[in-house]
């Protein structure tokens, strides 16, 4: 499927009974392996399975935002890089986030520039303002 600025294809792994994405921009070549398989069902729509493999599923560092709007208002606003979109009713989404670190966190919250109003798990609430923080004492001791 293509999506951003790049094609990635879903496949079933075997060896670790999870669903991947690869970026076809990667695949050298295809071996035959002999190894059969059954079709399979996706658990949800193959967009939000890449969009979550991109935004949040390869970081150490997450936290999911509560945002007023549609998937679809919102994902015109939101690039595939920063998150995964997903329904909370018929009037707000909840976005997942990833990041290397808690600053790069609060830095991906601070590009989204929308309101939420409410930020789970609990902790990363707190991991954020320490962020935050610290990056205010660093202003602070800057001179005028």
């Amino acid at each position: 499927m293509n999506y951003g600025r790049r094609w990635y294809l879903l496949v079933w792994d075997c060896e670790r009974q999870y669903w991947r994405n690869l970026r076809a921009d990667r695949i050298d070549q295809a071996l035959a392996t002999g190894a059969h398989f059954a079709p399979r069902a996706l658990p949800e729509e193959p967009l939000q399975l890449v969009r979550r493999a991109i935004g949040e599923a390869p970081f150490p560092c997450r936290a999911r935002v509560r945002l007023a709007g549609t998937v679809e208002a919102l994902a015109a606003h939101i690039p595939p890089w920063l998150g995964a979109l997903e329904a909370d009713g018929p009037a707000h989404c909840w976005l997942g986030l990833g990041a290397p670190s808690m600053p790069a966190l609060t830095a991906n919250l601070l590009l989204l520039d929308l309101p939420f109003d409410a930020i789970a798990p609990a902790e990363a609430r707190t991991a954020l303002m320490q962020a935050l923080n610290a990056l205010h004492a660093q202003l602070d001791r800057l001179p005028q």
